[in-house]
């Protein structure tokens, strides 16, 4: 220890190099952070190679610019990357030991960005020193259940007793439909008749009373109404919720003969108007349809 060396530089200056021991040996007590200088792996081996084969030099800013140890061994007899950072220990007469390898200028762990979402959970790799040596993401646990910003089922859903509620109306093929756009149906309802009109016994083909009912946006007529004189062309009139948007026209058949007399109009207003060229007769009004939207 306590040796110097010459350097010349390209412009034949010279510069000394202090190895080892500083003047004041006060300041080299304790443990001191430097950077790996030269390996005989760098320098490469051969005959005047100033690192004998295992060894290292490492600088020590903190202690001078100039400061560079002795070779040092290698920790666990593995040649450190130049830039290395190494702990370096004195003992009582100043003699630089290696005590650890810090590697600072570890490779690139994975792409620049933020890592973790709704469906990606971060996995870091940390080293016994510390550091973070590899980043990846992993699908949450949960990866079976769909996220609340949508998602694909992959099978059937079972609700057991509780309600999907907020559903929209759908509107494609494929669509659900919510509660509000099934389907009503009110059923057979008797004709409320005025004028003296009222319903008929129809032929034995005929399966429903007379009256109206509405199943989803669609109002049907059927059953026998009887017409009892001249001069009265208004049977009965629909109530709210039973009219069309458009005034509808539809024949009128002679229940005995089935031939047309005339014609039934259903106003937008749910009046209903029998015009006809007979009177005292009966009409059928099976199969009288129409929509209300």
């Amino acid at each position: 220890m306590g040796r110097t060396q010459s350097a010349s530089t390209s412009h034949q200056q010279t510069e000394e190099v202090l190895y080892g021991n500083l003047v004041d040996a006060e300041q080299i007590k304790g443990v001191y952070y430097g950077i790996v200088l030269q390996t005989d792996v760098s320098l490469g081996l051969g005959a005047g190679s100033p690192i004998p084969t295992g060894m290292m030099t490492v600088g020590i800013p903190t202690l001078g610019v100039n400061y560079v140890s002795d070779p040092l061994p290698y920790p666990g007899g593995v040649a450190p990357s130049l830039g290395s950072q190494v702990a370096v220990g004195f003992d009582a007469r100043n003699n630089p030991i290696v005590v650890s390898v810090y590697t600072t200028n570890l490779p690139k762990v994975g792409t620049p960005g933020t890592y973790g979402s709704a469906t990606a959970v971060p996995i870091l790799t940390v080293d016994s020193n510390g550091r973070l040596t590899a980043v990846t993401t992993t699908p949450p646990l949960d990866a079976t259940k769909l996220p609340l910003s949508g998602g694909t089922m992959s099978g059937a859903i079972a609700m057991g007793s509780s309600k999907i509620t907020g559903l929209a109306d759908g509107t494609a093929a494929q669509d659900a439909v919510a509660f509000g756009q099934l389907p009503t149906d009110s059923g057979w309802i008797a004709f409320t008749y005025i004028n003296g009109w009222g319903s008929a016994a129809g032929p034995a083909t005929t399966a429903t009373a007379a009256g109206y009912r509405k199943q989803g946006n669609v109002v049907r007529l059927a059953g026998q109404i009887n017409q009892p004189g001249s001069g009265n062309d208004y049977p009965f009139t629909l109530p709210t919720g039973y009219r069309p948007t458009a005034n509808c026209f539809f024949p009128l058949l002679d229940q005995n003969t089935a031939t047309v007399v005339g014609y039934l109009e259903v106003q937008t207003g749910g009046v209903v108007v029998c015009s006809i060229s007979s009177t005292n007769q009966t009409y059928s009004l099976d199969g009288m349809t129409f929509t209300i939207d």
